[in-house]
């Protein structure tokens, strides 16, 4: 009797899961209020949803060359059923895209039905920016730097003139002051021009001695106009390497900054001492380019 009742039971689903094939799709609702919104390379897409939300997903669709006439380059992008709101990127602004958006149920055998098609208006997207390009691994030194355009903060008076930074010879040093007029960190070498320069980086070499004490291991940078009125524009990492003792090293910045007075500031430096050391400074400019992300995405578009 069991046997039979289960067998009975069986075929009752079977029926049932057969006559659900035969069931014919429903025409899904379809959401309202299609909205567009330029971004910058991108639009942004909302709408309202059916209150019933008797859909299986979106279609939202736009043609990727809009001004073109008999092109079938038409982008199809699938929304799911809770979703309200779509952002599109990778357009470019000399297009003015439509949108269409329709719901649609399906069966898994690839039969389905569409709802209503809705259109948006024209959207331009908002044109990408212009950005500036550096390039720390490529300097220009700026030149003709002499002595007379230096200042030091401090200055020992028995050793290490300011001149000695830009003689070319490792051999030679600067020294702030130790014996006199001795005063804490930051210490600080300054250049002063007559006219505007770029500078985005420096190069330096350390004092080459045996010991360790007052070789810098963090520097700052600072701008002016007008040489009173001081702005730090950059600071390096703390814990700079002075290994080894006879390297060159550089230090980028962010980007060329321009003025007609510049700093190159000691914070801190190895053993905490009053004095400092550097026996070759030198400014230098980075290679920079405009690049226009606009033009950039056409071309890859």
């Amino acid at each position: 009797m069991k046997r039979l009742y289960y067998c009975y039971l069986l075929m009752i689903l079977l029926l049932a899961g057969c006559g659900g094939e035969d069931n014919p799709l429903t025409t899904p609702s379809s959401v309202s209020n299609l909205n567009v919104r330029a971004d910058t390379g991108a639009v942004i897409l909302t709408w309202n949803m059916p209150t019933d939300g008797s859909f299986l997903f979106l279609d939202v669709s736009y043609n990727k060359y809009p001004n073109q006439a008999n092109t079938d380059s038409i982008i199809h992008i699938r929304a799911g059923r809770y979703a309200d709101s779509l952002v599109i990127d990778g357009l470019l602004n000399k297009y003015a895209y439509t949108f269409k958006i329709q719901s649609f149920n399906a069966k898994q055998g690839g039969e389905k039905v569409g709802g209503q098609v809705l259109e948006s208006d024209k959207i331009r997207p908002i044109r990408r920016s212009v950005k500036t390009a550096y390039y720390p691994e490529m300097l220009t030194k700026v030149e003709n730097i002499t002595a007379e355009m230096l200042d030091t903060y401090t200055q020992e008076q028995s050793e290490g003139p300011k001149k000695n930074l830009l003689d070319g010879d490792i051999n030679t040093y600067w020294h702030s002051a130790w014996s006199s007029g001795v005063e804490p960190l930051p210490h600080w070498v300054e250049f002063n021009f007559n006219e505007p320069k770029s500078v985005g980086a420096f190069k330096y070499n350390l004092r080459q001695t045996s010991s360790s004490a007052g070789f810098p291991t963090q520097f700052a940078f600072a701008v002016s106009e007008d040489g009173t009125n001081w702005e730090q524009v950059w600071t390096s990492d703390s814990d700079l390497p002075y290994s080894p003792v006879d390297a060159q090293f550089t230090l980028s910045f962010d980007k060329n900054y321009t003025a007609k007075h510049f700093r190159v500031i000691i914070l801190a430096n190895a053993g905490g001492t009053t004095y400092t050391h550097l026996s070759e400074l030198s400014l230098y400019k980075m290679k920079m380019e405009e690049v226009d992300l606009e033009k950039q995405a056409e071309e890859n578009y």
